[in-house]
C-alpha cells in the first residue's frame, strides 16, 4: 500500500525550483496588495484620460505614470482577467 502511486503524492521539483516558486507567488502577492493599496485610494488604472480620478498636486505626466504603475499593479495580479 504504501508504494502504491494513489496514496502518495508525486513531486517532481526539488528545492531550487520550489524555491523560485515561492518567489514568484509572493511576487503576485505583492503586486495583489499594491492594487488593493491603490484602489482603495482610488487610482483608476483603467482611466486614460480621465480628468476624475487624477490628483490635482500631480502633473499630467505624473498621474499618467501613477495610473500605468497601477495598471502594471492589477496586471500583474492578475486581476485584469474578467471571466464571463
Amino acid at each position: 500500500m504504501k508504494n502504491s502511486p494513489h496514496t502518495w503524492p508525486c513531486i517532481q521539483a526539488g528545492p531550487g525550483p520550489l524555491v523560485d516558486w515561492v518567489g514568484h507567488f509572493a511576487a503576485v502577492a505583492a503586486y495583489d496588495s499594491a492594487t488593493t493599496l491603490a484602489e482603495s485610494l482610488g487610482v483608476d488604472a483603467g482611466a486614460a484620460t480621465d480628468k476624475a480620478t487624477d490628483y490635482p498636486f500631480l502633473t499630467r505626466k505624473q498621474n499618467y505614470t501613477l495610473r500605468r504603475q497601477v495598471e502594471a499593479y492589477r496586471f500583474g495580479s492578475g486581476r485584469d482577467y474578467k471571466a464571463d
